[in-house]
């Protein structure tokens, strides 16, 4: 009993104090022009961001293919 007790105690403090991830803030601005400005800024920087990391995926996905050469199997001998 004290044990379940002990028990529900901990979990309800450790959640009540784990990180919460949050995203981005995009309004930080003073007014709603800057808000915007600062939205659009943020988006793009993690779209470039993300463009950058998939073609960097690519190219070590391309990397690690082996290089086959076509090979003759059947020599004609005359």
């Amino acid at each position: 009993m004290i044990n379940k007790i002990l028990m529900l105690l901990v979990l309800l403090i450790v959640s009540c104090t784990t990180y919460r991830i949050k995203g981005p803030n995009y309004n930080q601005g003073r007014t709603h022009n800057a808000d915007n400005a600062n939205r659009s800024r943020i988006v793009n920087s993690e779209d470039l961001r993300m463009k950058q990391a998939m073609q960097r995926e690519r190219d070590r996905a391309s990397k690690n293919k082996i290089k086959r050469k076509r090979v003759k199997k059947h020599n004609k001998y005359i």
